[in-house]
């Protein structure tokens, strides 16, 4: 089939962390989030393998099922079990990944497909005490969000208003999957006017309002951002 995308093994691989979220650490996610938004061929590979591991039954991707294992496999000889072991199985992962994705609710599948953490900050804004801060952002950046949370928890007591630590618990919140959470420290900083984090706030809550199932909200907020994927997901979110 002369449409049927070259997909190596070692791009398949990819594509399977890419949609179960499984991702080999934040840098590799940051890169394939990043690819998936900005390479159309590599796009169109992820999403085009997508629907054929699915079985998508229209007959015109059904004809291309085929030709895809066999570009999966190739090139195999008949005797090197081995390798078409190994493509099976991958074969096979990507399928329980991709079914798992679809499994979720439309705004969790838009969630899972736009989210990805703050980077963090290279240096203190704004809170006074830089020990403590910088050493809950080291936290935050390695993954222990709940580490990150118990120093930064710690500061706001003496800083309540503070919109950088708001912004930064919302964000540890966020990845953690404690939705409730980011939405009431997010909308602390959406209600600070002048706050740097304003527009990173507001994508950010519309991710987590996505995540609850509440479009509206998340329309809302979008609203309030300057996202660069901002137009792309109202656009999602409009059809």
């Amino acid at each position: 089939m002369e449409n049927t995308p070259n997909i190596t093994q070692e791009e398949l691989e990819l594509m399977e962390r890419f949609w179960q979220g499984k991702f080999v650490d934040n840098e590799e996610e940051r890169q394939l989030r990043e690819r998936y938004a900005t390479d159309s061929l590599w796009r169109n590979k992820a999403d085009e393998a997508r629907l054929l591991v699915v079985g998508i039954r229209e007959a015109a991707l059904e004809d291309k099922l085929p030709g895809f294992h066999r570009q999966v496999a190739a090139p195999v000889r008949k005797t090197n079990w081995l390798r078409m072991g190994v493509a099976a199985c991958i074969v096979g992962i990507t399928t329980l990944g991709v079914l798992s994705f679809f499994s979720k609710s439309p705004g969790e599948r838009l969630f899972s497909q736009f989210y990805k953490p703050d980077p963090g900050l290279p240096s203190l804004m704004g809170v006074s005490d830089s020990y403590e801060f910088e050493n809950a952002m080291v936290s935050y950046k390695t993954g222990d969000y709940q580490k990150a949370l118990y120093g930064w928890q710690g500061l706001r007591k003496s800083n309540p208003g503070n919109d950088t630590l708001a912004y930064f618990i919302g964000s540890a919140y966020l990845a953690q999957g404690r939705t409730d959470s980011a939405l009431t420290n997010l909308n602390d900083v959406i209600a600070v006017p002048q706050s740097v984090f304003r527009s990173d706030a507001a994508w950010y809550l519309a991710l987590a309002w996505l995540k609850q199932g509440n479009k509206t909200e998340a329309v809302k907020a979008l609203q309030q951002s300057d996202h660069a994927d901002k137009e792309r997901l109202l656009e999602k979110l409009n059809k």
